[in-house]
């Protein structure tokens, strides 16, 4: 890299709604963005999908009306709720078809405790509809950009479906010498979802969005790989020793970046920490703010996540990082 790395976290979700393909489109207009950032999740087709939780959100999407409830982007055709038994009435289907709490804790990546989902019909808050048991055809039955966000409310609202990766890919504009820029696509994966069924294992869902991305590598365009979850990073440079990795830190104020790194036995390409624990008004940067240095010296870059003001931008940039996602490209400084 040459240049300071702008980034469009899940597009641009401050203007657009969040990992479509208009929120990409709409991101690739401000030329400082370098890197379309983004999430994804297997479906019960294998396709890779475009999505931040492994489930169908209740923020921002609406259920069709198999479900009995109005979406802007429903088809008149009822499709079934995925492995509804023959005769078995929908409204007896529990989460992952067992009874109890869904998975639990912050969602990852936001420092958010909250677990928000759209729920089967009977509208129990503990039964989910998780993508890894919808097919592509199901999952995109659900519109995910006409409901008003409540966090971004300049969000312009547009008929829009979660996209496979490969449609994503399609849809856009190859990246070129006149407009280049790369993709940073991030495994959503924690043990506690595998165990629940809502993502499938390490080496199923490394192998597949390797393969996902292939396509892209092939015609030269930068592609990175991030997770959460270090061991999926190692899986990730087992099976592909050239691929660019990101290694996502959630509490960069816990522990050394350095011993981080030696626990995986290996130094990725960017460290992305959480940004606010890189800034001297927080009381986490007293441990957290020397990571940027020590992880420049041992070979990595430094891109925190999600910046979204001018002034902390502005602040990141002088302290040094080499980059940085945000929800805002129009706020870029």
């Amino acid at each position: 890299m040459t240049s300071f790395d702008w980034q469009g976290h899940r597009g641009c979700r401050g203007l657009m709604p969040e990992n479509t393909i208009e929120g990409f489109k709409r991101a690739l207009e401000f030329e400082q963005v370098t890197t379309l950032e983004m999430d994804v999740v297997i479906s019960a087709d294998s396709q890779v999908i475009v999505s931040h939780e492994p489930w169908m959100s209740e923020e921002i999407c609406s259920p069709p009306n198999l479900f009995g409830r109005k979406s802007p982007s429903s088809s008149p055709d009822e499709i079934s709720p995925p492995n509804l038994p023959e005769g078995e009435e929908s409204s007896e289907l529990l989460y992952l078809g067992q009874s109890g709490s869904p998975p639990s804790g912050e969602l990852v990546g936001d420092r958010l405790p909250q677990v928000e989902a759209i729920p089967y019909p009977g509208e129990d808050p503990t039964v989910l509809i998780p993508i890894l048991g919808l097919t592509l055809e199901q999952v995109q039955s659900f519109d995910c950009g006409l409901k008003p966000h409540p966090r971004f409310p300049e969000q312009q609202k547009v008929a829009a479906v979660k996209p496979s990766l490969t449609e994503l890919i399609d849809a856009l504009p190859p990246s070129s010498e006149a407009r280049p820029y790369g993709y940073n696509i991030e495994l959503k994966y924690t043990p506690e979802w595998e165990a629940a069924g809502l993502v499938p294992d390490i080496p199923t869902f490394c192998k597949l969005v390797l393969a996902a991305v292939q396509p892209l590598r092939d015609r030269g365009t930068a592609v990175s790989l991030q997770c959460f979850h270090p061991p999926l990073l190692v899986e990730l440079r087992r099976q592909d020793e050239d691929i660019a990795l990101v290694y996502l830190d959630e509490f960069p104020e816990r522990g050394d970046v350095a011993d981080k790194f030696a626990e995986i036995d290996l130094v990725p390409q960017v460290y992305s920490p959480y940004y606010k624990c890189l800034l001297p008004t927080e009381a986490c940067q007293s441990n957290a703010g020397r990571q940027v240095q020590k992880a420049q010296n041992l070979g990595a870059l430094v891109i925190p996540w999600t910046v979204n003001t001018k002034a902390e931008m502005q602040a990141l940039v002088e302290m040094g990082v080499d980059g940085i996602i945000t929800d805002y490209p129009d706020r870029i400084p």
